[in-house]
């Protein structure tokens, strides 16, 4: 069920993705500069509610982290990679957003 809804919302992004640069080849241009430096927030900040989401689930036992991540601490480990790549963005490069 989870596989089928991934794999739906995987394509849909991707025919999206396919239509917006048919339409606009420039559009993927102007979506860089707009969010530059976003994107390694957007994905530290994935990776850090993956890994409290995943927590929450596991505690409400939900889900079975085990056979995913055996060490007790593996997905404290995840949150703190998302919180030092969203730190690290914020410390290099100037502010996000910020044209060089």
């Amino acid at each position: 069920m989870i596989l089928t809804i991934l794999v739906i919302a995987v394509l849909t992004t991707a025919g999206l993705v396919a239509w917006v640069y048919w339409c606009n080849p420039h559009a993927f241009a102007d979506l860089r500069a707009k969010f530059k430096g976003w994107r390694t927030v957007v994905f530290g900040s994935s990776i850090a509610i993956g890994s409290v989401t995943a927590e929450l689930l596991d505690a409400f036992k939900q889900i079975d982290i085990a056979p995913l991540l055996p060490p007790a601490y593996a997905l404290k480990i995840i949150a703190g990679i998302g919180v030092a790549t969203i730190l690290l963005r914020i410390v290099t490069t100037g502010r996000v957003g910020a044209k060089k």
